[in-house]
């Protein structure tokens, strides 16, 4: 797997891809609805691919993901995570408002932690 990509990891139940993307339009954010995925197309025309994993093995791995990390072992169990994946990873940095928009619409609609593929590090947005 590429490490361009980052996950939110949640509680199933708390929210799905319809949820997210009307919070994201209410923010004035392009969307994109497939049948399995939602598109965010930032104003420079770069997407990101956002997909929610329930499978069975995903809270398995988000408690690998969370590890030590005090932050993240407090969120745990969380049995489910949306997967975005950045296809133009130079595209999207032109655009990174889109990029953060995204990520802390996608934890505080959770209530779950964020987890950056490209350096494992781990953020939560949900305290102010």
């Amino acid at each position: 797997m590429s490490s361009d990509f980052f996950f939110v990891c949640f509680q199933s139940g708390r929210c799905d891809l319809d949820q997210i993307r009307a919070t994201l339009e209410q923010a004035k954010v392009l969307t994109r609805r497939f049948d399995d995925h939602l598109v965010v197309i930032a104003s420079n025309g770069a997407e990101l691919a956002i997909s929610l994993n329930q499978d069975r093995y995903v809270a398995e791995e988000n408690a690998e993901i969370a590890g030590g990390d005090s932050v993240a072992q407090a969120f745990l169990p969380c049995d489910a995570r949306f997967e975005v994946h950045i296809d133009d990873w130079n595209a999207i940095m032109m655009e990174y408002h889109t990029l953060f928009l995204l990520q802390e619409c996608l934890v505080k609609s959770t209530g779950g932690f964020l987890f950056l593929g490209w350096n494992g590090a781990i953020l939560d947005f949900n305290s102010d």
